[in-house]
C-alpha cells in the first residue's frame, strides 16, 4: 500500500485549494461539480443530510452564504495508492457576527473517466463555551434540524445558531408557566345547547 505519493498528494491538495476557493467565493457550479454526480454520493452538513448529487445541487442552489472571512487553521491530507484521498479541514467563520470551529472532512476517489470527485462529504461546527450560548444544550439545535427537515423547510447556515439561540431562549420563558398548576377546573366557562 503506497501512502501519500508526491504526485497523489500535490493533485488533491490543488483540487482541495480549488474547492476552498469556489466554497469561499459561493461558486455553486463548481462546487457541485466537484461532487461525484450520482445517487451514492453524500454530504452530511451542519444540520443537513444529503444523499446524492440532486440533493447536494439542490442543497446549494438553495443557500446563500459569505465566508468570506473564513480561515484555515489546519490541513490533512491522506491518500492511499492512486485513487483514494482523504482530507481534513479545520477552519473559522463567523455566523451571525459569531465566530465559529468548523471541521470539514472529503473523502475523494478517482472515478474511470470522471477523474478526482468527492464521493461522501461532513462538515461540523464545534460547540465551545464561546458559542454554547447560540446552540443551548444541544436539545433546541437538534429540535431546529429535526423540524426543518420534517417540514421540508431549509434554514439558512447563516441564521440557524439565531433561530436555535431563541428557540432555547422561548423555553427558558416557558418554563415557569409550564410549572403553573390550572387545577382541576376548567379555566373557561362552556356553554351547551
Amino acid at each position: 500500500m503506497e501512502i501519500n505519493l508526491p504526485e497523489v498528494v500535490a493533485e488533491v491538495t490543488a483540487l482541495c485549494a480549488a474547492y476552498n476557493k469556489a466554497l469561499i467565493e459561493n461558486d455553486v457550479e463548481a462546487l457541485s461539480d466537484f461532487f461525484w454526480d450520482s445517487e451514492h454520493a453524500l454530504r452530511l452538513g451542519v444540520a443537513e443530510e444529503l444523499y446524492g448529487a440532486d440533493e447536494i445541487r439542490a442543497f446549494r442552489k438553495a443557500r446563500v452564504v459569505n465566508f468570506s472571512d473564513r480561515k484555515h487553521l489546519r490541513e490533512t491530507l491522506l491518500t492511499i495508492g492512486q485513487d483514494f484521498a482523504s482530507a481534513t479541514l479545520e477552519f473559522t467563520v463567523k455566523v451571525n457576527g459569531s465566530p465559529r470551529h468548523g471541521r470539514q472532512s472529503q473523502v475523494w476517489a478517482r472515478l474511470p473517466e470522471l477523474g478526482w470527485k468527492i464521493v461522501s462529504a461532513h462538515v461540523s461546527h464545534k460547540v465551545t463555551a464561546n458559542n454554547r450560548a447560540a446552540f443551548g444544550d444541544g436539545a433546541a439545535a437538534a429540535y431546529v434540524a429535526a423540524a426543518s427537515q420534517l417540514l421540508e423547510l431549509p434554514i439558512d447556515p447563516e441564521f440557524r445558531d439565531g433561530v436555535v439561540a431563541n428557540l432555547d431562549v422561548m423555553k427558558k420563558i416557558a418554563g415557569p408557566l409550564m410549572q403553573f398548576d390550572l387545577g382541576d377546573e376548567e379555566p373557561a366557562a362552556s356553554f351547551t345547547a
